[in-house]
Protein backbone atom coordinates (compact mmCIF):
# COMPACT_ATOMS: atom_id res chain seq x y z
CA UNK A 1 0.00 0.00 0.00
CA UNK A 2 1.41 3.38 -0.64
CA UNK A 3 1.61 6.40 1.31
CA UNK A 4 1.51 9.99 0.74
CA UNK A 5 2.41 12.60 3.00
CA UNK A 6 -1.06 13.94 3.76
CA UNK A 7 -2.44 10.31 5.10
CA UNK A 8 -1.77 11.29 8.78
CA UNK A 9 0.28 9.63 11.00
CA UNK A 10 2.04 6.34 10.23
CA UNK A 11 0.89 4.36 13.31
CA UNK A 12 -2.87 4.48 14.84
CA UNK A 13 -3.95 4.05 17.78
CA UNK A 14 -6.87 1.89 16.06
CA UNK A 15 -10.41 3.11 14.95
CA UNK A 16 -9.36 2.25 10.80
CA UNK A 17 -11.14 -1.37 11.48
CA UNK A 18 -14.69 -1.59 10.44
CA UNK A 19 -16.67 -0.77 13.79
CA UNK A 20 -14.19 -1.04 16.04
CA UNK A 21 -12.98 1.86 18.83
CA UNK A 22 -9.83 3.02 19.35
CA UNK A 23 -9.58 1.53 22.80
CA UNK A 24 -9.49 -2.00 21.29
CA UNK A 25 -6.79 -2.32 18.98
CA UNK A 26 -3.30 -2.54 19.82
CA UNK A 27 -1.67 0.18 17.44
CA UNK A 28 -0.89 -0.38 14.25
CA UNK A 29 1.28 0.70 11.11
CA UNK A 30 -1.54 2.72 8.84
CA UNK A 31 -0.12 2.56 5.89
CA UNK A 32 0.20 -1.69 6.13
CA UNK A 33 -3.22 -3.79 5.43
CA UNK A 34 -0.99 -6.82 7.52
CA UNK A 35 -0.42 -4.60 10.36
CA UNK A 36 -4.22 -3.50 10.44
CA UNK A 37 -5.08 -7.50 10.09
CA UNK A 38 -2.49 -8.24 13.08
CA UNK A 39 -3.97 -5.64 15.51
CA UNK A 40 -7.89 -6.91 14.60
CA UNK A 41 -6.69 -10.64 15.50
CA UNK A 42 -4.79 -9.34 18.70
CA UNK A 43 -7.56 -7.51 20.41
CA UNK A 44 -9.21 -10.56 22.42
CA UNK A 45 -5.41 -12.62 22.52
CA UNK A 46 -4.09 -9.30 24.47
CA UNK A 47 -6.61 -9.36 27.12
CA UNK A 48 -5.68 -13.38 27.92
CA UNK A 49 -2.03 -12.90 27.64
CA UNK A 50 -2.16 -10.23 29.86
CA UNK A 51 -4.13 -12.48 32.70
CA UNK A 52 -1.58 -15.07 32.33
CA UNK A 53 1.48 -12.87 32.83
CA UNK A 54 -0.12 -11.42 35.33
CA UNK A 55 -0.96 -14.64 36.67
CA UNK A 56 2.70 -15.97 36.88
CA UNK A 57 3.73 -12.84 38.11
CA UNK A 58 1.26 -13.62 41.40
CA UNK A 59 1.80 -16.84 41.56
CA UNK A 60 5.53 -16.24 42.46
CA UNK A 61 4.75 -14.21 45.58
CA UNK A 62 6.91 -12.20 47.49
CA UNK A 63 9.95 -13.57 45.10
CA UNK A 64 8.74 -11.38 42.17
CA UNK A 65 9.44 -12.07 38.12
CA UNK A 66 11.86 -11.08 35.95
CA UNK A 67 11.26 -10.91 32.23
CA UNK A 68 13.41 -13.99 31.34
CA UNK A 69 11.82 -15.69 34.44
CA UNK A 70 8.11 -14.79 32.92
CA UNK A 71 8.99 -15.61 29.23
CA UNK A 72 10.32 -19.45 30.89
CA UNK A 73 7.17 -19.71 32.40
CA UNK A 74 4.63 -18.87 29.45
CA UNK A 75 7.01 -20.01 26.81
CA UNK A 76 6.74 -16.92 25.01
CA UNK A 77 9.40 -14.42 22.96
CA UNK A 78 10.49 -11.81 24.82
CA UNK A 79 8.32 -9.32 22.70
CA UNK A 80 5.19 -10.77 23.75
CA UNK A 81 6.26 -11.03 27.42
CA UNK A 82 7.44 -7.58 27.73
CA UNK A 83 4.23 -6.00 25.94
CA UNK A 84 1.78 -7.66 28.12
CA UNK A 85 4.14 -6.92 31.38
CA UNK A 86 4.46 -3.37 30.10
CA UNK A 87 0.94 -3.22 29.81
CA UNK A 88 0.21 -4.07 33.35
CA UNK A 89 2.44 -1.72 35.13
CA UNK A 90 0.82 0.93 33.05
CA UNK A 91 -2.52 -0.36 34.73
CA UNK A 92 -0.94 -0.20 37.97
CA UNK A 93 -0.95 -3.83 38.35
CA UNK A 94 2.28 -4.87 39.16
CA UNK A 95 5.53 -2.82 40.14
CA UNK A 96 9.18 -2.57 40.41
CA UNK A 97 10.28 -4.30 43.20
CA UNK A 98 14.51 -3.83 42.48
CA UNK A 99 16.90 -5.75 40.82
CA UNK A 100 18.37 -9.70 40.49
CA UNK A 101 20.96 -10.80 38.23
CA UNK A 102 19.22 -12.98 34.95
CA UNK A 103 20.96 -16.17 34.14
CA UNK A 104 23.25 -14.60 31.45
CA UNK A 105 24.85 -12.23 34.52
CA UNK A 106 23.02 -9.16 33.74
CA UNK A 107 20.82 -7.10 36.14
CA UNK A 108 17.35 -7.72 35.70
CA UNK A 109 14.03 -5.72 37.39
CA UNK A 110 11.76 -7.87 39.17
CA UNK A 111 8.34 -7.49 39.00
CA UNK A 112 5.55 -8.15 41.70
CA UNK A 113 1.61 -7.67 41.69
CA UNK A 114 0.57 -4.54 43.67
CA UNK A 115 0.25 -5.22 47.62
CA UNK A 116 3.04 -7.68 47.35
CA UNK A 117 5.71 -6.77 49.55
CA UNK A 118 8.87 -8.10 48.20
CA UNK A 119 11.39 -10.79 49.47
CA UNK A 120 15.07 -9.92 49.77
CA UNK A 121 16.20 -9.02 46.22
CA UNK A 122 19.93 -8.05 45.61
CA UNK A 123 20.96 -4.20 44.51
CA UNK A 124 22.94 -3.71 41.29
Amino acid sequence: MRRDKDDGPLFSRGGSGPGIPDDELPPFNRGSDTSLAAAVSMRHARARQEAEVLRVIVASGQAGMTDKQIEAATGWAHEAVSARRNALMNKGLIHDVGRRLNPTGRSAVVWCARGRAPAAVSGE
